[in-house]
């Protein structure tokens, strides 16, 4: 049986912003109880998204919170889009954890990414992600190629109205390792050449003569959103992944990933670095 997405880190996003609001509004969760006639159970359960907020319920939380306009659209849409279903559902591989994150992107108006090992999956070639994904998702009949299909689906999000924002910082180890061999490589660093000319991207390459830096700890991806608040770090594990949700431990990686992109070669010059290596495969 297909495994069915779960939405908690949507979720989470909408309870942090509740939680956010009453404390802007100078008000405990026991006092919020007893301005809606709910249990203090409740509010914490809300803002802890262990469950989800009904509409109702939220209507009525963010006019205590005086919260008009935009703002009050964008926490309903919040509320929708946790319960709502998208296209990667109709892929049967696509586990909880993926969906969450394809869920993300393609709601984020910003991605700031880190590559240290392998390139950002918005980059990739079809022959390069079929290499990568082949070593590391179970070579079951049709498996990989689902994979392949979802991560190349996922890349329309470059080309839509509004594209996404995309700014990525490849280490050089992912611009040299030939993934796929020698002409699978070569195809796919043309591409990113090619992918660098548009508009909404950005890529520069961090040398390895660059020495240390502060991502030296490996990949992360910074998901940013209309809301400062709801900003999010995306990292990839070798099994499973983590949110980053804490405003002040965002701020860290945003912090790091400005030296980063400080440290990288400039864009024009990454382009050209990167049209050297594709002539080395």
């Amino acid at each position: 049986m297909a495994e069915r997405r779960s939405p908690p880190v949507r979720a989470r996003q909408l309870a942090r912003e509740l939680r956010r609001l009453r404390e802007i509004e100078g008000l405990t969760g026991e006092e919020v109880a007893g301005s809606l006639g709910w249990s203090s159970a409740k509010v914490s359960r809300v803002e802890t998204a262990a469950t989800l907020v009904r509409p109702g319920d939220l209507g009525k939380l963010i006019d205590l919170y005086h919260v008009t306009g935009s703002h009050r659209e964008r926490l309903l849409a919040m509320a929708r889009g946790a319960e709502e279903r998208g296209w990667w559902d109709a892929f049967p591989d696509v586990g909880s954890d993926y969906a969450d994150y394809i869920g993300l992107e393609a709601e984020t108006q910003a991605l700031r990414c880190y590559s240290a090992q392998s390139l950002n999956g918005l980059l990739q070639t079809e022959e390069y992600a079929r290499a990568l994904i082949g070593m590391v998702v179970d070579p079951a009949p049709g498996r990989v190629e689902r994979r392949v299909d979802v991560r190349l689906r996922r890349q329309r999000r470059l080309r839509e109205e509004p594209p996404v924002d995309l700014h990525v910082v490849l280490d050089e180890a992912a611009i040299r390792r030939r993934v796929g061999g020698p002409a699978v490589m070569k195809a796919q660093l043309e591409h990113l050449s090619a992918l660098a000319e548009m508009p909404n991207v950005v890529i520069q390459v961090l040398p390895f003569d660059a020495g240390a830096h502060a991502a030296m700890a490996g990949s992360f991806i910074t998901l940013k959103f209309p809301h400062p608040q709801t900003d999010m770090v995306f990292v990839e594990l070798l099994r499973g992944s983590v949110y980053v949700e804490d405003e002040m431990e965002v701020y860290r990686y945003h912090l790091a990933f400005e030296q980063l992109r400080e440290r990288a070669i400039p864009p024009d010059e990454s382009s050209a670095f990167i049209r050297r290596a594709a002539d080395e495969m």
